[in-house]
């Protein structure tokens, strides 16, 4: 089953990560069928304006768990804990949740900005609220989360008197020690505390790939 990322204007296969541009223009990176990431089957950035019928149209709608499930649980320690849910102004924008996710169980990642992970139905998502009132849901089958972690890439441009950024900010399964963060022949280990792994850098590009250890 394919991870799944957002889309902008356009739709274009993606690898591991959603990456979200400042004024909510996001970039996609194309991959092979066979490469090492699984194809993109669904894109979305959310607005405070959303199309209904173009949502529902790229998302499947099931019904919301009613509890985290036990392979989610078991692999991700951060489920196990009280749930913070989703902000209502965040709800707003995403409006009906995909894949039997359930607003009331997401877990805020203690991270700067805001960021969630939300269990659903055999998925895992994580939701990014940016401040520009948009808001960025990156979702993969648990099974592959379970495997690879999840996250969201944030590129920042630059200009002539401030360098760009990139921020990767995800989850990965109990156990894992690092994130190997793969980017056009190099390789970033980030650490990984309490499930949650951040990466601030100056590069300009997506990872080609995530992998833990």
């Amino acid at each position: 089953m394919a991870h799944i990322s957002f889309r902008a204007g356009r739709r274009i296969s993606a690898g591991l990560l959603v990456l979200s541009f400042a004024g909510a223009i996001v970039l996609w990176q194309t991959l092979r069928q066979d490469g090492p990431s699984p194809s993109v089957k669904v894109a979305r950035v959310f607005h405070a304006d959303p199309q209904p019928t173009r949502r529902n149209r790229d998302h499947p709608i099931a019904p919301a768990i009613l509890r985290v499930q036990r392979q989610q649980s078991t692999n991700f320690s951060i489920f196990r804990n009280t749930p913070e849910g989703l902000p209502t102004a965040t709800r707003t924008i995403l409006r009906r949740p995909p894949y039997g996710l359930n607003w009331k169980l997401a877990q805020r990642l203690p991270v700067p900005g805001s960021y969630w992970a939300i269990p659903g139905d055999r998925y895992l998502c994580i939701v990014e609220q940016a401040i520009s009132g948009t808001a960025s849901m990156d979702c993969a089958p648990t099974r592959y989360a379970v495997a690879h972690g999840v996250g969201v890439v944030t590129i920042g441009p630059g200009d002539s008197h401030v360098s760009g950024y990139r921020l990767i900010v995800g989850i990965a399964p109990n156990g894992a020690r690092q994130v190997l963060v793969h980017t056009n022949g190099s390789v970033t280990a980030v650490p990984v505390v309490g499930n949650v792994f951040t990466l601030r850098d100056s590069l300009d590009m997506p990872p080609d790939r995530l992998t833990v250890r």
